[in-house]
């Protein structure tokens, strides 16, 4: 016990300057839920959508990240104009991030169903130190007079996407950060930067019953530079998603998704860590469930790929 306890506090010594640049939550099943990088996402699936998210990362170790996420969005009567919902909770040890935003989207039709799609999506972050939830050894110590620290600050973000029936390709600022807004003494700490994301991916038909897609996500801020995601997924029957992504030369991701109607899916992945310190306590899991409020069947034409 006293070993986890000591290389939890060397990771979280490590990787303070993430865990307090309020980076976004890391996302295994990127491709199967686009909202939650790209709010251009937003009504490309032609009906109101609802997708929740849960996330574990350091499985057994105690104040280690785990991440909620709800995400809706549906076209309005238009088909032009799309409205979406999206709310986060991120933890890790004393500190808390609340996420809730708003999304409209802007949809260029051309011929072939290929889409173009713009975006601005406009939040709250509530961010919350909590002090007082540590164990103490040294009564009265001066670094934990203010036992609670509260920050609210207003989000900003956009993106662009661009979908075909057989390939998709994304860019997105999901957070452009007002560094003016933010409360002074949670400031001094926190390293609030851009995060810049670009993901696409490619639909391989290689008989009626068993297809490839491969997927790629590259994330940019100036705290970690480049990070990137590759990934491929199999398809067998239409039913069926089996995966596996590469990770920053850290991480290796298992997934698999099973779409149990044409309404009702459900994905789970693990993220199994390779390289330093990762190999010993990066195993992370997520859950999704998703649910498509389609019911007639003349609107589903062919299953959905992109999603």
């Amino acid at each position: 016990m006293i070993t986890k306890r000591i290389i939890f506090l060397i990771l979280l010594t490590i990787s303070s300057k993430i865990i307090l640049g309020q980076q976004p939550a890391n996302y295994s099943q990127y491709m199967f839920n686009g909202l939650v990088i790209n709010p251009a996402f937003a009504g490309s699936l032609e009906a109101l959508s609802i997708s929740m998210v849960g996330r574990r990362q350091w499985v057994g170790y105690e104040g280690a990240p785990q991440t909620f996420t709800l995400g809706a969005h549906s076209p309005i009567n238009s088909e032009k104009v799309s409205l979406g919902l999206m709310a986060s909770k991120d933890e890790i040890s004393v500190f808390k991030h609340t996420h809730v935003s708003g999304i409209y989207a802007y949809r260029l039709r051309f011929s072939n169903k290929k889409n173009l799609s713009l975006a601005l999506q406009l939040g709250i972050n509530n961010d919350r130190v909590d002090y007082s939830s540590l164990t103490q050894y040294q009564l009265n110590d001066p670094k934990f007079e203010n036992n609670q620290i509260v920050s609210i600050s207003p989000q900003v973000g956009t993106g662009i996407y661009f979908s075909s029936p057989t390939y998709y390709l994304g860019i997105s600022v999901p957070q452009i950060t007002s560094r003016y807004l933010m409360n002074k003494k949670i400031l001094n700490n926190l390293q609030l930067q851009n995060h810049y994301f670009v993901n696409g991916g490619y639909l391989i038909d290689l008989r009626p019953d068993f297809k490839l897609k491969p997927n790629f996500l590259l994330g940019y801020n100036q705290s970690s530079g480049l990070n990137y995601d590759i990934n491929l997924n199999v398809l067998w029957h239409d039913a069926l998603w089996l995966g596996v992504s590469y990770r920053n030369s850290k991480s290796v991701l298992f997934l698999t998704q099973l779409n149990i109607t044409n309404q009702l899916k459900i994905g789970y992945s693990f993220d199994w860590g390779i390289k330093g310190l990762s190999n010993v306590f990066f195993n992370s899991h997520e859950l999704v469930l998703h649910y498509l409020f389609v019911f007639e069947k003349d609107k589903i034409v062919t299953p959905r790929y992109f999603y």
